[in-house]
């Protein structure tokens, strides 16, 4: 099989995975969703936090003003103190997290979806030398034989190119839009959120390690604002080709 039918055969497949408007506006809608969810609970969660973070230094205040009144002696301080400023420096990096998490995680998905959006043009128009990185960013594999195309898809793009996802997706948007109605018959109104395990869990998403393949950055944190074209920067990959026809 020649090179050129190879990349051409991929051209194509990228057309058969690429998101209608739809179903990018359906996943956006159940991604926004998730995350008005999360972020309602992290400020619940900040909320407690500030309260406890107050707490400690109002203590903190207490066993120095204890100290200078000869209550407490110098020891209890030094014990004490250490004991209030580990709890606080925990309650900090937790305050940090519920501050930075969501937000940061939240583009991430969408800028997925947009890309996924239009892949074929994109895949299409990229240079040679980023075509792999591209294929890359999308599959683990590649397995092509004679004509066909199937693919082993990675990272992110394994959920939003899953086609039970992408319905669930279109049927919560559609509830959403009549939520009195689900194939013409009333129904009780659920949340537009998923609920089950069908469904994209943002959760799972902020807690991951960024939104390209692991090999694409070895430092781990949390899910990373950033445009979806730097997924293709240089790095080391796992995604290959497998080709059964002989190549020219």
């Amino acid at each position: 099989m020649h090179v050129d039918h190879v990349e051409q055969l991929i051209v194509d497949y990228y057309a058969t995975i690429q998101l209608d408007e739809t179903t990018q506006r359906s996943l956006e809608a159940v991604i926004a969703e998730e995350f008005a969810v999360l972020n309602a609970e992290a400020k619940m969660e900040v909320d407690d936090l500030t309260k406890q973070r107050r707490d400690l230094l109002t203590q903190r205040d207490k066993l120095l003003q204890a100290h200078y009144a000869g209550a407490v002696p110098l020891d209890q301080l030094k014990d004490e103190q250490a004991r209030v400023g580990s709890m606080l420096t925990r309650i900090d990096a937790r305050l940090y997290d519920a501050c930075a998490n969501h937000a940061e995680a939240e583009a991430e998905p969408n800028d997925c979806i947009q890309l996924i959006g239009n892949c074929q043009a994109v895949y299409r128009d990229t240079p040679d030398s980023v075509r792999r990185l591209f294929n890359q960013a999308f599959f683990e594999k590649i397995f092509i034989d004679d004509d066909t195309v199937q693919t082993q898809n990675a990272g992110p793009f394994a959920a939003l190119l899953d086609e039970e996802l992408q319905r669930e997706a279109r049927r919560q948007r559609d509830e959403s839009s009549d939520p009195a109605l689900v194939n013409g018959e009333p129904h009780a109104q659920t949340p537009a959120h998923p609920s089950t395990d069908q469904g994209l869990n943002m959760k799972h998403w902020v807690e991951l390690p960024g939104i390209e393949p692991g090999s694409f950055d070895a430092s781990p944190g949390l899910l990373r604002a950033q445009p979806a074209m730097p997924l293709l920067g240089s790095g080391d990959h796992t995604g290959e080709f497998t080709v059964t026809s002989p190549v020219a």
